[in-house]
């Protein structure tokens, strides 16, 4: 099954709740995050196949020193094994060459799950074959609903920021990650602070997500939380929270 779809909008949210409601009914398998961002490190592709198959067979394996000896030891691990593979975050052929180079070997009722923004990836591919789904953006309510959590623990909108935040959800184009973001970011804010963010939003060009989700960042308090921020977006994403927690805690910040 492929997922197809412009960022932000939940695809990987989806592959993995799918994956953990999942997991338990196959003989093993794998989440691989951020395919594309892996795999553009020195050893970015051998090191997705290490991962492949080192939660496949459920012991590390460090000794994978190409991509053609990776593709044999996924051919290998995968052997007689009903596994649940999702690739997450695909956006060209050799991403997907390196784990499906084995799809003659892919035992009969495993499962695999792609999720990628470049629809043209499956053009004249034996992937192709297999379901697409294309993902598709909140509509006005749901999009309503999801600020309105964030930014005020509540279905619907406070009356006192209503227009701005049907502003701010509109410069999102409903894009789920943003109006998390953004919305979070709001939460207690004075009036002032959500007019300068609106200002900002409505200068950024509507297809640059980073940018608009960059607003959040530049609104945190001071350079110790701008920096504890990046630490954790660097570090820990996937990570157990308290494993996360008690390592921050030992590096000397309050929760």
């Amino acid at each position: 099954m492929a997922i197809y779809g412009m960022g932000g909008i939940g695809k990987t949210k989806l592959a993995k709740t799918t994956y953990n409601m999942n997991f338990d009914k196959f003989d093993g398998g794998s989440f691989l995050a951020d395919v594309n961002k892996t795999s553009e490190r020195h050893d970015g592709l051998v090191s997705i196949q290490r991962k492949l198959v080192s939660s496949v067979l459920g012991k590390n394996v460090e000794k994978i020193y190409s991509v053609d000896e990776g593709v044999n030891k996924i051919q290998e691990a995968t052997r007689c094994r009903r596994i649940l593979l999702v690739l997450d975050d695909v956006d060209d052929r050799d991403q997907l060459n390196i784990v499906l180079g084995m799809r003659k070997w892919f035992y009969l009722g495993s499962k695999l799950i792609i999720t990628t923004r470049n629809r043209h990836l499956f053009d004249a591919s034996e992937v192709c074959r297999c379901k697409m789904y294309k993902f598709m953006p909140l509509n006005a309510q749901e999009s309503i609903r999801l600020f309105s959590w964030y930014a005020f623990g509540k279905e619907q909108l406070s009356e006192d920021h209503k227009n701005l935040s049907e502003n701010v959800i509109l410069h999102c184009k409903w894009i789920p990650l943003a109006l998390k973001v953004l919305g979070s970011s709001r939460c207690d804010r004075s009036i002032e602070v959500w007019e300068c963010a609106l200002r900002k939003l409505k200068a950024i060009l509507d297809n640059k997500i980073l940018e608009k989700l960059k607003i959040s960042y530049d609104l945190l308090p001071d350079d110790d939380v701008q920096n504890l921020y990046l630490d954790i977006v660097s570090f820990f994403v996937g990570k157990d929270k308290h494993c996360a927690v008690t390592i921050l805690d030992g590096c000397g910040f309050s929760q």
